[in-house]
């Protein structure tokens, strides 16, 4: 399956998204504003685009929710233009299926569908990005990553499964060394692409920031979910007697990290709040920026919303 992210998004059809019955927008290849009243549908469109490229909604992971009231099913799909070539994609999400399509055919794998429309979407509860868990900055670094290197998904979908393995041999007593060889594989290419990503994404940001002559602000610091001047084979032997006691593995790629620090200090979830909200919006200006007007092709594919199309929403209310 061939991609091409020097595409834009050209036309989004929606029907029975939330409050959005049957719907047809004709986009621009640059920017893009929907006006409108509270409770128009205003973000509805803003989530039908990001379902496309992400799978799911980011307002709740519950298609019941998303899915009008009186219908079974929503259906959303796009046209992509690029100078080459012409791209059709579609969904459709049942509230006990889903069908996706690129092109006319059947895509089996949700993964190879969302890798063909990177999506990054700015929305009230993004700075979790900065404020939340690690969590929230472990999917950041991923999604990047994914949409980077295609090998990516295969190693973090088998560390995955032996990571599962390896907590039922804990829970049930049984050795867990059995699964070690593979997970400990499958975590050095995970935290390879990882730093690889981090890295270039520092490059970037410092880069933009002498563009808009500004003083960058944000360092970006990888912590793999162990001691940094370990390997992952020994910080896993080290912490053995603990994972047997609670059952499951405490260290590894699962337990990452992403650090935003300044020159004056990190920041924490719990601790300033205001210039984490700062960093985060200028962390995303640049991801952006870099889709728009790409500094290396290797990022090209991860910028807000699409490489050529920026969609925002104003309330008239």
């Amino acid at each position: 399956m061939q991609r091409d992210h020097r595409f834009y998004l050209s036309r989004l059809t929606i029907e029975a998204v939330r409050n959005l019955q049957t719907s047809t927008f004709e986009l621009h290849p640059g920017l893009n504003g929907f006006v409108g009243e509270n409770g128009a549908g205003k973000t509805s469109v803003l989530e039908a685009v990001h379902l496309l490229g992400a799978g799911r909604s980011f307002r709740s992971h519950n298609s019941q929710d998303y899915i009008r009231h009186s219908e079974n099913c929503a259906l959303i799909s796009a046209r992509l233009v690029s100078d080459a070539q012409i791209q059709q994609l579609g969904m459709l999400r049942c509230r006990q299926k889903m069908l996706l399509k690129h092109n006319g055919e059947q895509i089996e794998r949700l993964s190879d569908f969302i890798r063909l429309l990177p999506v990054l979407t700015l929305h009230p509860g993004s700075d979790a990005l900065i404020s939340g868990s690690p969590e929230h900055r472990r999917r950041f670094i991923d999604r990047g990553v994914f949409h980077a290197i295609p090998t990516f998904g295969r190693w973090f979908g088998r560390y995955q499964r032996l990571l599962k393995q390896r907590n039922a041999a804990l829970k049930q007593r049984h050795d867990e060394r059995l699964w070690e060889s593979g997970l400990i594989e499958a975590a050095e290419h995970i935290e390879s692409m990882r730093r690889e990503f981090v890295d270039k994404l520092q490059e970037i940001v410092e880069k933009q920031a002498q563009i808009m002559g500004m003083t960058p602000e944000v360092e970006l610091h990888y912590q793999p979910g162990y001691r940094q001047e370990m390997r992952f084979a020994d910080a896993l032997d080290r912490s053995r007697l603990r994972d047997r006691d609670l059952g499951s593995t405490q260290v590894g790629p699962h337990r990452a990290n992403l650090v935003f620090a300044t020159t004056a200090t990190t920041q924490t979830a719990r601790h300033h709040v205001g210039r984490s909200k700062h960093s985060y919006h200028c962390l995303h200006w640049v991801l952006w920026c870099s889709g728009v007007k790409p500094m290396t092709e290797w990022l090209y594919c991860y910028s807000t919303i699409y490489p050529r199309n920026w969609i925002g929403t104003i309330s008239t209310t």
